[in-house]
């Protein structure tokens, strides 16, 4: 339980730190999930019936994205983040993949309807890693721009 209240204290973090309004939003709704995930953990712990809802991160951060693509094309606010919050963000992206390997391997030896709840949870991080890759891949853009294929002949001669 205690990695949820971590990974959420880690997301608000980031929702505060991050200087766009839509990054935050996205950070917001991975705080949230991971709320969820700590308050079914609660339940099974105290033995009542949690109320597991899945994920929209997944789906809510493309929106996210493509009203960022349609409305603020270029807009250097929103691309380029310093490289501690990007160490930031692969941090979070690492922080994901451990805990979806931990409740996969946890519900490999568990049973019933916690197995099949632990296998929900470990799916909605795996779509937290995804949601971190597009993140990261977003702003680390202008990083990575030169090294795409339609420029790695700068300074060739022709």
């Amino acid at each position: 339980m205690q990695v949820e209240v971590d990974g959420k204290a880690y997301y608000v973090k980031l929702a505060s730190e991050a200087g766009h309004p839509g990054l935050k939003s996205i950070f917001e709704m991975l705080a949230n999930d991971e709320q969820k995930h700590y308050d079914t953990f609660k339940a099974l712990k105290a033995k009542t019936t949690p109320s597991f809802h899945g994920t929209t991160v997944l789906a809510d951060s493309r929106n996210v994205f493509q009203r960022i693509a349609d409305t603020e094309r270029g807009n250097v606010e929103v691309t380029g983040v310093p490289e501690a919050q990007l160490a930031a963000y692969r941090e979070a992206q690492r922080l994901e993949v451990e805990s979806y390997t931990f409740y996969e391997d946890k519900a490999k030896v568990t049973e019933g309807e916690t197995r099949d709840l632990l296998l929900r949870i470990a799916k909605e991080e795996h779509a937290h890693e995804e949601v971190l890759n597009n993140v990261i891949e977003f702003v680390d853009r202008p990083n990575t721009w030169i090294d795409s294929a339609e420029f790695n002949h700068i300074g060739e001669e022709f």
